[in-house]
């Protein structure tokens, strides 16, 4: 057997875009989301739920790390995310909605028909940064910006969300038609 290229998924396979822009200066980032939802209890003898309800989808905020210099850019020809973000000063940033993918890829040489996709895509398609922070300190690792990151509506993973899609597609009215 002859395999060319197969490698599992690490740092180095990440790619990275906000706001339409590409970056290779980020160097960490993180997120999550639940669905909040009440169990229905009756009066059952054992205790045991009757269901659940709906409930509500929550994001966690992305938390994300970048080198300083891809953040607050290094001249007027580079502005940076944060000069992006701002239609280069023009509008405060909490003003900005964008959108940030993450892409997790591997070159695949396909030799049999059952050979996987190199790609895992991770979409949230309106983001806004609520907290940019910077933490300068001595020593000899670059300089990083935290930034934490609203999401507004949901993250999409190979095309799968989390959100119910079933009832984001009905208009809310009964079969009774009210």
């Amino acid at each position: 057997m002859l395999r060319i290229g197969k490698r599992l998924f690490s740092w180095n396979s990440t790619k990275f875009e906000m706001a339409g822009q590409s970056s290779v200066k980020i160097t960490q980032i993180s997120f999550g989301e639940k669905i909040t939802r009440e169990l229905v209890r009756g009066n059952r003898r054992d205790g045991t739920p009757l269901g659940d309800t709906a409930g509500d989808w929550e994001p966690d905020n992305i938390k994300l790390k970048m080198l300083a210099d891809e953040w607050y850019g290094t001249d007027a020809v580079f502005a940076g995310f944060l000069g992006l973000l701002t239609l280069n000063k023009s509008v405060g940033l909490a003003d900005t909605e964008f959108d940030l993918k993450l892409q997790f890829f591997e070159e695949v040489i396909r030799t049999a028909p059952t050979s996987k996709s190199g790609t895992i895509t991770i979409y949230a398609p309106v983001c806004r940064i609520l907290v940019p922070n910077i933490n300068a300190q001595k020593g000899v690792a670059g300089q990083e910006v935290e930034l934490e990151i609203g999401v507004t509506e949901p993250i999409q993973s190979n095309g799968a969300q989390l959100a119910s899609l079933i009832r984001s597609f009905t208009t809310g009215t009964s079969e009774a038609g009210f």
